[in-house]
This record gives structure tokens, sequence and C-alpha cells, in this order.
């Protein structure tokens, strides 16, 4: 029962799931930085740190949260609690995250970072078994590039919905606090439940873990054997680093739109709904040029892509075209596809190969995974939000210039790291 097929339906059960993730990991990325500098007049710097420090805690948490789930034995199986229990819970933290009460200054910084820390470690509950289930269940390498390709083309629709919808549904809300209230319960609300989608295919294969000839060893030595694996410690940190670049726009865009051009917070959406109907359009074909040519070589060229469209979109900023910047978004939609799609296929061929010799079980890996994929998603507003602290106002010039160096810096740097990120022997890890 584990390793049967997924049938069409339940393929899509499982991708819907994904709404929810694209939703909750784009909507902070892009907007809790300007709502805690511009709606709740918290300072830039103490700013950068809620969106970042919360981030640390998953570096722990996510891989505990995968060992949890892979000793779980309980009537409703392993994995199912832990979907149930992150698909409420983040959906309540999320809609507390951007409806503070009235409070001092300092109420408002810790309201937010708790919030926030409590969205993160919800989302694991969720996040690590939902991410896990490709590798798990589908023991065939087409059905897991399968699930894979249908989750990220639902994670798209999330993410569109988190970068473009949400600014909108600020603005249809009233805009200011009650705009962002407004905002955050809508999709918190939708979310949860799109995330509870996926425990309709659990039935026959969410069971007690396997037994076999090799016992599985601790976290610890888990995490150790997975550190020195070279293909995977590649894989990681060129994610880490392509997410990072990436967010350097996410988290920039709404101060070179409202600030540097001027315009309203609901082109904010237009903007990033353009780049992200771009991705949707084309992440197939992404994830058939990684099949065709190889995942490594996409991805560079994603990067380089991206690298590039950033530059169009601040140096639009710099001299004021808002067509321009319109048209360095739907660039960027393309190499978005590719930073999105090629990783976690990747990723989810060598998780099933690493499980299977026994050096670490899905849950495990999947929770090193998700944790630094939040880390990368946090790098971009923590490093934007220190920039704003030290160039204030200057948007046009100074942001404008951080813009291009640092998704410049973050993409380059990722490439070499992706030449050695294929998919290689685990090191045995012995209890």
């Amino acid at each position: 029962m584990r390793g049967r097929p997924f049938s069409g339906h339940e393929t899509g059960f499982y991708a819907i799931g994904s709404f929810g993730t694209g939703a909750f990991s784009t909507v902070p990325s892009v907007l809790l930085l300007y709502f805690c500098t511009e709606i709740v007049r918290i300072p830039a710097g103490v700013a950068a740190l809620i969106v970042f420090v919360p981030k640390l805690w998953t570096l722990f948490w996510d891989p505990f949260v995968g060992g949890w789930s892979d000793r779980t034995a309980s009537r409703f199986g392993r994995r199912r609690p832990f979907l149930v229990a992150g698909a409420i819970g983040t959906g309540a933290a999320f809609a507390l995250l951007f409806a503070p009460p009235p409070l001092p200054p300092v109420g408002l910084s810790l309201w937010v970072a708790i919030s926030y820390l409590a969205l993160v470690t919800c989302y694991a509950f969720f996040a690590v078994p939902y991410v896990a289930m490709p590798a798990e269940f589908a023991e065939n390498p087409a059905d897991r590039s399968r699930l894979v390709g249908w989750r990220m083309a639902a994670a798209m629709i999330g993410v569109l919905a988190g970068a473009s919808l949400a600014p909108m549904l600020v603005a249809a809300g009233g805009g200011g606090r009650a705009g962002y209230a407004f905002m955050a319960l809508c999709l918190g609300g939708a979310c949860a439940a799109f995330m509870l989608c996926p425990l309709l295919v659990l039935h026959g294969r969410d069971g007690p873990a396997p037994l076999g000839t090799i016992e599985r060893p601790s976290l610890g030595q888990q995490a150790g054997a997975a550190a020195r694996d070279h293909g995977f410690r590649s894989l990681l940190l060129a994610y880490v680093l392509m997410l990072a670049a990436a967010g350097i726009i996410s988290a920039s865009a709404p101060y070179l739109i409202t600030r540097a051009l001027a315009r309203s917070e609901a082109d904010i959406g237009v903007a990033l709904g353009l780049m992200l109907i771009a991705t949707s359009l084309t992440a197939p074909g992404l994830s058939w040029a990684g099949r065709r040519w190889g995942e490594v070589p996409a991805l560079t060229a994603s990067v380089l892509g991206y690298i590039i469209a950033a530059t169009i979109v601040a140096f639009a900023a710099r001299y004021h075209s808002w067509p321009a910047m319109l048209a360095g978004f739907a660039l960027a939609g393309p190499a978005f596809a590719g930073l999105q799609v090629l990783p976690y296929t990747m990723v989810a061929h060598l998780i099933h190969d690493r499980a299977a010799t026994g050096a670490a079980a899905q849950g495990t890996l999947t929770g090193m995974w998700t944790a630094a994929e939040k880390i990368g998603l946090a790098a971009g507003p923590l490093a934007t939000g220190l920039a704003l602290a030290i160039v204030r106002d200057d948007f046009s010039g100074g942001l404008v210039t951080f813009v291009v160096l640092a998704t410049a810096l973050f993409g380059l740097a990722a490439i070499p790291l992706l030449r050695t990120a294929n998919a290689r022997p685990a090191i045995e890890c012995r209890s």
C-alpha cells in the first residue's frame, strides 16, 4: 500500500496543500518587513531581526520535527497528527501576526516577534512531513517527479496569492492595520483549509515506520551524516543562497514601488502578480529543461536570469519607469520558476536514495531542507532591513544599489555549489 502509485485525484489532493505553503512562505517575505516598518512603525533594524531570528529556531526545530514524525506511532498514523496540528496552528498564528492589538512600541515588537515565532513553529509541523511524502511514499522516480511537479505548480498559485492577492486584500480591507488584519484572516483561513487536503491521500500509506534490517540512527547521527554528504550539503547551501537572492527583490519591492515610484500598495500586487503568473506558466518548461539538459545547467541559467531581472527592476526604480519595472518582474518569472522547481526535484530523488541506505530517514532530511529553506527566505528580508537602516529614505539611490549588488552576490555564490550538488552515495551513519 505504501508504494502503490498515486492516482490522479490523489495527486491533486496532495498538491493542493502547497497552496497554503506557498502563501504562508511568501507573505512574510514580501510584506512582513514592510508591515513592521511602515504600518506599526517598528525601527528598521529591529524589524530586520524580527523577520530573521525566528528562522534560526528552525535550524533545530525542523529536523527535530522530522525525526519526531519518523518515530511517531499512533492510531492516527505517523504523519497525519502533524499535518492537522500544522495546518490549524499555522492559520491561527498567521491571523494573529498581522492583527496586533493597540500596544506601546515595545509591546508591538514583542507581539510581532512572538507571533512570527509561533507561525514558523506551527508551519514546521505541516511542511516537514508534507514535503517528505514523495520521497517516502512514491517508489518510482517518475511518480516522485510527478508529485513534486504538481506540488510546485500548486505552490506557485499560493505564492501568487501571497505576493499579489495579499496586497489587494489589504487595500480591500481599507489599508493600514485594519487592512492587514482583514488580509490575514482571509488568507489564513483559506490556506489552513487547503493544507488539510493531503490527509485524504494517506489512507493505507501512513502506517508505522517500516521495519527492516537497518536500524535507524539517532537524529544527531543522521544530521551528521547529511552534513558530511557533499552532494546534499552543496545543494542545501546553494538553495539557501538562491532563496536569499530571490528574497532581496520580494522584500525590496514594496519600497521600490511605493516609495521610489510613488505608486499605491495595490501596485505591489500587480508587479509581483505579473512575475508569478510568468512563473506558473513557465514552471513546466523549466522542469522539462531540467530533465532534458540536467538540473544543474538549468539552475545556473535561472540564477543568471534572475540577476539580470533584478538589475532591470532596480534601475527602473532609479529612473522612475513603471513599464520597465513591470518588464523586469515579468523577466524574473521564468528564472524564479527554475529556482523553485528544480531544487525540489533534485532533493526528492536525493532524500529517497539516502533514506533507502538507512543513513537517514525521510522526515529528518526533509526537516533539514525546510529549515534551510526558511533561513534562505529570511536572509533576503534581513539584508534588506539592515540596508534600509543604513540608507534610510534613499530609496532611488542607496536601496537600488543594494538590490543590484546583493542579488548578484548571493546568486553568483550559489553557482559553484551547484556543480557539486548532484546526488552522491551517502556516508553511512552507524548507530
